[in-house]
């Protein structure tokens, strides 16, 4: 019998072992939930590449039928006016010195406060900052001090004629309205929809939308969410006849430009959405593998850029403002977790001693980010005395620099003839 007891007791299980076990099984769930956020994202971020990719092709085909360009469509912004102030707008086709443009049709047909331009900002140009903004300073004060006008992009937008209304109101030329550039601008496949927990039950569309149409779906309706849309960089060939046309497919982009307050109190007041900065490091790019980039720009700025954003890299290729223009995306494939805040103290003569780089002056507040950049090859052509080298040179006229453009989610680059646009 004791044998017997003996024998049972070495089969049982101690507390401590129970809590051990516990232990070990809540630090595997907890590990487990550790990753699911990241599963999610990653899983989230692949159906927005898939629906960027897929709404790319259908707007490249949407552009080739549509011909906005030939067909005298588009017209540029001003950068001191409202859009119902469109009197003395150019037809872009009239203007052949116009090198580069970008088809924006969301940002022509929405309000900006104030209407005027305002220190580094203005809204005629892709990215919305003046030419001779210096990326180094505050866009928000008086930062229009850069040696030489930088590349930009013309920005245009979809224009319609209002009849005259006589005796006294003549026809006149505005931009689309905000609906009426939404409905070419989003994605109309993104349904918003309901699915049953009942998985042999079909998909109905939800409540809210069916009332917001008096209850009444009309057979194949469609009632997009509105979270993608895009904006087209138009960059001509040499030549004049082809082109190389991106379409930008944005997720959430912000409806209006609201210029910030004088100066702006802190880096997130100043506008995001398109954030300039100065191309001081290069290497690689060659054999279409990207390369690595130092991306510097002022410390009232937001410094967020994660892995998978898109940047586009910007060039007056022959050093002068009449030359060739060239502006290629990039997509972000790594990032430093941080970036490096320095004081410069560099001058157009020497190397700035934290930077490496040639820049403007000195005693600015900046910070720095580490990129690899995946795409095409780009020409730097950084020099001194005829010596290359991987920091930005004192010809500021022809060096590099980024637009980091806020929610893109896919870059769709095509070759197309200019007469298809």
């Amino acid at each position: 019998m004791n044998r017997q007891l003996r024998r049972i007791g070495r089969r049982a299980v101690t507390l401590i072992e129970v809590v051990f076990a516990i232990g070990v099984i809540l630090i595997g769930l907890l590990g487990l939930l550790s990753i699911l956020p990241l599963a999610g994202r990653r899983a989230q971020d692949a159906i927005d590449l898939n629906v960027g990719a897929v709404m790319g092709e259908q707007v490249l085909k949407d552009l080739q039928s549509q011909r906005y360009l030939s067909s005298d469509r588009l017209k540029r912004l001003r950068g001191n006016v409202n859009d119902d102030l469109l009197s003395d707008i150019q037809v872009l086709t009239a203007n052949p010195d116009l090198n580069s443009f970008c088809i924006d049709p969301l940002f022509a047909s929405s309000s900006v406060t104030p209407a005027v331009n305002t220190n580094g900002y203005t809204r005629r140009w892709f990215p919305y900052y003046e030419r001779i903004h210096n990326p180094l300073l505050d866009p928000s004060t008086e930062s229009n001090n850069w040696p030489t006008a930088q590349p930009r992009m013309t920005r245009v937008g979809i224009y319609k004629t209002l009849p005259a209304v006589p005796p006294t109101t003549p026809a006149r030329d505005v931009f689309l309205s905000t609906s009426e550039a939404l409905a070419i601008v989003e994605n109309s496949d993104d349904l918003l929809v309901s699915r049953p927990d009942d998985q042999t039950r079909n998909a109905t569309f939800k409540d809210s939308e069916l009332t917001a149409i008096a209850g009444q779906l009309p057979y194949s309706a469609r009632i997009p969410k509105g979270e993608f849309t895009w904006v087209a960089t138009v960059n001509p060939m040499p030549g004049g006849v082809y082109a190389s046309v991106s379409i930008v497919v944005m997720k959430k982009r912000e409806r209006n430009f609201t210029l910030p307050e004088t100066p702006a109190t802190n880096a997130q007041a100043n506008a995001v959405g398109e954030r300039l900065t100065y191309v001081t490091y290069a290497s690689g790019f060659r054999g279409g593998a990207g390369g690595t980039i130092h991306l510097v720009s002022a410390d009232n700025t937001v410094p967020e850029i994660q892995s998978s954003d898109w940047v586009m890299l910007s060039r007056n290729v022959s050093g002068t403002q009449a030359g060739p223009v060239v502006h290629r995306w990039y997509r972000v494939v790594a990032v430093n977790n941080e970036p490096e805040r320095f004081t410069t103290d560099g001058s157009a003569t020497a190397d700035d001693s934290n930077l490496g780089a040639r820049i403007p002056g000195g005693g600015n507040q900046v910070w720095r980010h580490k990129l690899l950049l995946e795409g095409p090859d780009w020409s730097f052509n950084y020099q001194i005395a005829g010596v290359n080298r991987q920091y930005a040179d004192d010809t500021f006229a022809d060096n590099t620099y980024a637009t980091v453009v806020s929610d893109v989610v896919s870059v769709t680059e095509r070759v197309m003839l200019l007469s298809d646009l």
